[in-house]
């Protein structure tokens, strides 16, 4: 009953009740409390639900609508139907906190910033959902439990992830494709950005072209006892969410706490294969219909934070993180076939644990030398493990690796007159450890490691300027620079096993970063951005000391002599809203890689194949090229001329060559993202199409780092799949929300990925505050 009589209260209004109108946000089309509305001679808010009333207005008047988040507008009542937009304050401008030292230092080269409330919309179930339907992302999957973010043709440890502050990526990171993002949990999330000009300047090693940053929730300081409970669940995988967070604040002190569990199970690939290939993704000896085997998983994540106000000036936050998952297998293994049988009985990452806890303190106070002082220590404590038995083996193989990572950070903001500067020091020490054993009837036996087991330590230095001013009020100006000092050194303890030429490698490298922005304001509504920046990783321990078989066939092994790869980025872009509820980016960009670090065959004392893991196969290690390239646009379009409606679009196309005209690895095909949203009072409907375009088999890098042989003999098949999302606010506290995600239930994978996507699923949410 009450839900009919919500829908007539909305049928009235539709109708066009023009007394009552609804301010909505132009991105989210969720509903704006406490606006300010008024003319010279009467002035009144909008209500909890966004509504007020013209009844004490002239159809004449202007209005002026404010607020402190969005952008002011003025607009007459006779030109108000029932719904009034306002935008995004944080969606137009760069992200400054006035309240802490940011590192953006106005980059409007910043490609989308995302907010939490746009989040809770998306019911997302991971971090790589979340980056796929919010931000410029591709997504490529090995196994459930996992994903491995790319963009504009940068992933794995070319692609720095950065969490509140500290990067996420470690000496580890391999240059294949990294599923470490999994650790971070959508439900923490605060926001999330694209990073791109002085992303290497800002944040340093590995951001060779952008950075993907995500900053979680903070408690607020004179905040009353609120805690929010969160439950989902997945059709197609039989995934059961549940988070829960609870916070207090009064004037000195802050606290919030959060906990997330998951538990996923097997997931059910599309049964609707419009690509013609009626067996691709099929796995006999794994596949029951359309379920695959081994994809099953859970995890749980934990996040406290407490702030202190020390004084009006000083502030201290303690940020603790912890995340640990089940076993995880790796499913493009397990469909791996000999002889008519699968090859491995077993192929699984062990529990992947991330322990991250900082320390923050920020200071605010007008001294000659800054405005605005941060001081983060962090500590960070990962373990991640592979193991593997081959059906012909009777001994299961067991690899493990340890990560410890310091890191100390001092970054100081000052501004006077219509300048801006930011400058700061890094330091950052991680120590690797790697152990192995083959293991039966509970002995254990000797097995090679990973990487140097001896251990391998990595330390960098840094400091960074950056300097951002207006020197015309149609000009603004952005430029900075970033030294680096990296210094790695592993030691082997077995060298016999591999007939290794050295016992132990040390390697040092400089690196610097610049960046010039500059942007022109042609009018209020056309803005033209250039940019040329550089960036750089560092070869790390995972380049240097691994000693590692993909595929049975090659066996990568140490090379003591790797150079850092350098990037040197031009982009142009154009930023135009011609006409009120049309807003175009055109954004085009041209990397050149230096150094290029690209796996390719070699030798060893002589020798072209190697023993590994009782297979003889042929030996490849890291090695810089001399050039490679990428190059491609970003289109994205908003349009919000008509009442209660949103469609937006973005898109991407790049390419890749090295300099032998041979393909480079990693580069996506083109994608294209169209959303639709029609929102009216409390409701919300969401319709989106997310397309991927065919990638050829020529395409594909030489060296199998795109897993060639995970695709059809032409290549990956183009794909689209069309979802729907709705979502109803019951009252203040309530929101609820349905989705049917792949409608179609297309049968599709994503580029290189050994895992066919979730076919048609249904998805159930209930979010609730108290």
């Amino acid at each position: 009953m009450r839900f009919f009589i919500l829908l007539v209260n909305l049928f009235i209004f539709q109708l066009g009740f023009a007394q009552e109108v609804i301010v909505l946000d132009s991105i989210t089309n969720n509903p704006i409390k406490n606006v300010n509305v008024y003319n010279k001679n009467t002035g009144l808010s909008t209500d909890k639900h966004g509504v007020f009333s013209l009844l004490d207005f002239d159809k004449n008047d202007t209005l002026i609508i404010k607020h402190i988040s969005y952008n002011l507008k003025k607009i007459t009542v006779s030109s108000i139907s029932t719904t009034i937009l306002l935008s995004p304050k944080y969606f137009f401008l760069p992200e400054i906190n006035l309240s802490e030292n940011t590192k953006f230092l106005k980059s409007s080269n910043r490609h989308m910033f995302i907010k939490r409330h746009s989040f809770m919309n998306m019911q997302s179930k991971s971090i790589s959902d979340l980056m796929l339907k919010s931000l410029p992302i591709i997504i490529q999957e090995n196994q459930a439990g996992g994903g491995s973010p790319n963009f504009r043709g940068m992933e794995a440890n070319r692609l720095l992830i950065v969490v509140d502050k500290i990067p996420l990526n470690t000496a580890i990171y391999r240059s294949g494709h990294v599923q470490s993002s999994s650790t971070i949990n959508p439900f923490f999330i605060e926001s999330s950005a694209v990073v791109l000009g002085p992303s290497s300047v800002i944040y340093g090693d590995g951001a060779l072209g952008s950075a993907v940053v995500f900053q979680t929730i903070s408690p607020e300081f004179k905040s009353k006892n609120k805690s929010n409970l969160h439950q989902q669940f997945e059709s197609s995988s039989n995934t059961h969410l549940l988070n829960y967070k609870t916070s207090y604040g009064n004037n000195k002190v802050a606290f919030l706490s959060a906990f997330s569990i998951k538990s996923a199970g097997n997931i059910k690939m599309g049964t609707n294969r419009i690509h013609g290939y009626k067996n691709w993704g099929k796995e006999d000896v794994c596949v029951i219909g359309n379920e695959q085997l081994f994809t099953s998983y859970s995890q749980y994540d934990l996040l406290n934070k407490v702030r202190l106000k020390i004084n009006k000036d000083f502030l201290l936050e303690f940020n603790s993180q912890f995340s640990k998952s089940s076993d995880i297998n790796r499913f493009d293994k397990l469909n791996d076939v000999n002889n008519g049988t699968r090859k491995y009985s077993d192929w699984y990452y062990g529990p992947q644990k991330r322990f991250l806890q900082t320390i923050k303190s920020v200071y605010n106070s007008n001294y000659r030398l800054f405005d605005n002082l941060d001081l983060i220590f962090a500590f960070q404590n990962i373990d991640e493990s592979r193991h593997h038995k081959k059906n012909s083996d009777s001994l299961l193989s067991n690899r493990y690796e340890n990560v410890k990572i310091c890191d100390a950070t001092i970054d100081f903001k000052k501004s006077f007159n219509k300048t801006e500067f930011g400058y700061g020091i890094s330091y950052r020490n991680q120590f690797v450890k790697s152990n192995a054993n083959l293991e039966a009837n509970n002995k254990n036996y000797y097995n090679t490691t990973r990487y140097a087991d001896g251990g391998s330590q990595v330390q960098d230095i840094s400091a960074y300027g950056q300097a951002f001013f207006s020197p015309h009020k149609k000009i603004e100006v952005s430029f900075g620079s970033r030294y680096n000092h990296n210094t790695l050194y592993a030691d082997f303890n077995d060298t016999n096993s591999y007939s290794l030429p050295f016992k132990s490698i040390a390697s040092t490298n400089a690196s610097f970063a610049n960046s010039i922005l500059l942007n022109l304001l042609f009018s209020k509504k056309i803005t033209l951005t250039s940019s040329i920046y550089n960036g750089f990783r560092n070869p790390n321990v995972d380049d240097i000391t691994k000693v590692f078989s993909k595929n049975d066939q090659s066996v990568v092994v140490p090379n003591e002599n790797l150079l850092p790869e350098n990037a040197t980025n031009f982009e142009i872009g154009i930023h135009s809203n011609f006409m009120q509820g049309v807003d175009i980016k055109i954004l085009g960009f041209y990397s050149v890689i230096s150094n290029a670090i690209q796996r390719r065959n070699a030798e060893l004392n002589g020798d072209t194949m190697l023993l590994y893991d009782g297979e003889l196969m042929r030996i490849q290690m890291n090695q810089n090229i001399d050039l490679a390239n990428i190059q491609g646009y970003n289109f994205n379009l908003k349009y919000s001329r008509i009442k209660n409606l949103i469609l937006s679009s973005k898109c991407m196309f790049i390419k890749g060559k090295t300099s032998e005209n041979e393909p480079f690895a990693h580069i996506p095909p083109f994608n294209l993202n169209i959303d639709l949203k029609y929102s009216i009072k409390s409701h919300m409907i969401n319709i989106y199409m997310l397309y991927n375009g065919r990638k050829k088999i020529e395409e594909y890098d030489l060296y199998g780092v795109d897993n060639i042989e995970e695709g059809t003999p032409e290549g990956t098949p183009s794909w689209y799949t069309l979802n729907l999302m709705y979502n109803i606010r019951l009252d203040d506290n309530i929101l609820f929300g349905f989705g049917a995600k792949n409608i179609f239930n297309v049968h599709y994978k994503t580029f290189a990925s050994g895992l066919s996507s979730s076919g048609r699923n249904f998805t159930l949410s209930l979010h609730s505050q108290f």
